[in-house]
C-alpha cells in the first residue's frame, strides 16, 4: 500500500524528527559544582578540569575517571574554555560541564563540548 503524498510526507517528517532528537539524546555526560583542579601540563600542552561534583553518564572511555580534556587547547574554543573555567575559579561560581561522549584528546578523559557558568 502506497500512502498519499501528504501523508508521506508527514511520514516522513515524522520520522526525521524522531531521529534528530534520538541524536540530541547521546550519553555525553554533565557535571555541575565548583572547581577542584584545573591543570595544564607542560610537558604536552593537555588541560584538563575536575569538578566538586558527580558526572552523569559517562562514556565508556572515562567511566573510571572524573576529569573532563580541552579538546583542543590551541583552539579558539579551547582558549574561550579555558578562560571561563580560570574565571569561574577566580570568582568561587559553579559550572556546568557538558561532555562530548568521545575521548580523542585524552583516552580515558572526555573531550569537553560546553562550559557554562551563572
Amino acid at each position: 500500500m502506497t500512502l498519499p503524498a501528504p501523508r508521506r510526507s508527514r511520514a516522513l517528517s515524522a520520522v526525521v524528527l524522531a531521529l534528530s532528537l534520538s541524536s540530541g539524546l547521546a550519553s555525553a555526560s554533565s557535571v555541575t559544582g565548583t572547581i577542584k583542579d584545573l591543570s595544564v601540563r607542560a610537558t604536552d600542552g593537555v588541560h584538563y578540569v575536575v569538578l566538586n561534583g558527580t558526572p552523569t553518564q559517562r562514556p565508556a572511555c572515562a567511566a573510571n575517571t572524573a576529569y573532563y580534556m580541552i579538546k583542543d587547547e590551541t583552539s579558539d574554543t579551547g582558549k574561550a574554555q579555558l578562560a571561563m573555567l580560570l574565571s569561574a575559579y577566580m570568582a568561587g561560581k559553579p559550572v556546568w560541564i557538558e561532555g562530548s561522549d568521545a575521548c580523542t584528546r585524552w583516552g580515558d578523559g572526555e573531550d569537553v563540548r560546553t562550559v557554562s557558568f551563572h
